[in-house]
């Protein structure tokens, strides 16, 4: 009987500790999370080009259900990715028009819980536009959101844009997924990793 007991008391307190440890998980669940932040910020494009004409391919057309603040390229690939809701996006993003140039308060300003979005992390992309930009990137900010965030800001009012990758089609045989993904990274909603030839 004093093994049954001892058994018994072993579980209950095992139960007991793993109650405590999902509770103490759970408790920082909502919160932003600097681990967040930084392996977010370490995937961001080191520099910028802000594309002059602010044209995206013609082959592109924003979906049906995609709001008008989410540009054509940014709206295809979410399309395209709708199936990763953990996938994350290159997004340039500002004030509508109407409101005016703002800086990051008054971006942050327009959200519930800027926190939730990580404002502190987001790039001013006039800092780091590289010198071949033709285009305007005063007001604009950037940084990595998930389909969900991205669908919450465009709720805001914000302007979301593409930052694509630069890179160009591949020469291989590509499914047509591919190679509409490849039409979106190409140039982005005219903002797109800076392809500016390095030193080596």
């Amino acid at each position: 009987m004093k093994n049954g007991e001892k058994t018994v008391r072993t579980l209950f307190a095992l139960l007991l500790l793993t109650a405590l440890a999902v509770l103490c998980g759970c408790g920082n669940a909502g919160k932003s999370s600097n681990a967040g932040d930084a392996e977010r910020s370490e995937l961001l494009y080191a520099s910028v080009e802000v594309l002059q004409d602010r044209e995206t391919s013609p082959l592109l057309s924003r979906p049906a259900d995609c709001p008008q603040e989410i540009g054509p390229a940014l709206g295809t690939m979410l399309s395209l990715y709708k199936s990763d809701p953990n996938r994350l996006y290159h997004v340039a993003f500002c004030l509508n028009a109407a409101d005016g140039r703002g800086d990051r308060d008054a971006v942050a300003g327009k959200l519930q819980n800027p926190d939730a979005f990580y404002a502190d992390a987001w790039v001013t992309l006039s800092e780091i536009a590289s010198p071949e930009s033709g285009g305007d990137a005063d007001g604009w900010f950037y940084y990595l959101f998930t389909a969900d965030e991205v669908r919450a800001l465009a709720s805001a009012g914000l302007q979301c844009r593409l930052v694509g990758s630069g890179e160009a089609l591949s020469a291989d045989e590509l499914t047509q997924e591919q190679a509409i993904e490849h039409i979106c990274q190409f140039n982005g909603d005219s903002f797109r990793a800076s392809q500016a030839k390095t030193s080596e």
